[in-house]
């Protein structure tokens, strides 16, 4: 599997939220965004 290549688990009964999630996910994996913004984005953030 290449560095650029991405699988998401997609199917029809997935929310809208769950893509969401699925794509926050997908980004902090391939270290496009930090872990603070990636929980941030999740709703699992703390202050």
């Amino acid at each position: 599997m290449g560095d650029k290549e991405v699988i998401l688990n997609v199917n029809n009964g997935l929310s809208k939220r769950g893509l969401f999630l699925e794509i926050v996910l997908m980004l902090f994996r391939q270290d496009k965004i930090s872990l603070g913004k990636a929980s941030e984005l999740m709703g699992m953030h703390r202050m």
